[in-house]
């Protein structure tokens, strides 16, 4: 909101993604966790890098247009903002960020009805809950 210039909007901005790439695979991880779930090592080193090439294409991001296909600088309105228009790679990691859920969601559901364990239940319950709600903010996010 303060700055004046694209750099400076941009700095800020890849700032702003130093912990929000990694949000979503821990969370995956937390669920797997929580549900006593073994998670395929290979699969999550593959998760990782993942998400560790998107966080260099989201530094890099002014000299490829991957993850962001243009990022323009306005200071009209009432804060000075970025316009971003999403690229080919931004479209790929929503999809994995929906697989994490989906894939995530079911794991809750099940472990929610075949445990017996009633704090197990009201954990689960309560990340599916909190995980819905999370749902709802990133759907109203994309659109």
């Amino acid at each position: 909101m303060q700055a004046k210039t694209l750099g400076e909007a941009i700095l800020i901005w890849k700032f702003t993604y130093t912990g929000r790439i990694w949000i979503p695979y821990s969370l995956f991880m937390f669920v797997l966790t929580l549900c006593n779930k073994k998670p395929n090592k290979i699969l999550m080193a593959s998760l990782a890098c993942a998400h560790a090439f998107v966080y260099s294409l989201i530094l890099t991001s002014e000299y490829n247009t991957l993850y962001y296909a243009s990022i323009s600088f306005t200071t009209e309105g009432l804060f000075p903002h970025m316009i971003r228009k999403n690229g080919v790679l931004h479209v790929i990691y929503d999809l994995l960020i929906i697989s994490y859920v989906i894939s995530g969601y079911i794991i809750l559901l099940t472990t929610l009805f075949k445990t017996k364990n009633k704090k197990k239940k009201k954990q689960c319950a309560f990340v599916a809950f909190s995980i819905l709600i999370d749902c709802i903010c990133y759907a109203l996010h994309i659109a």
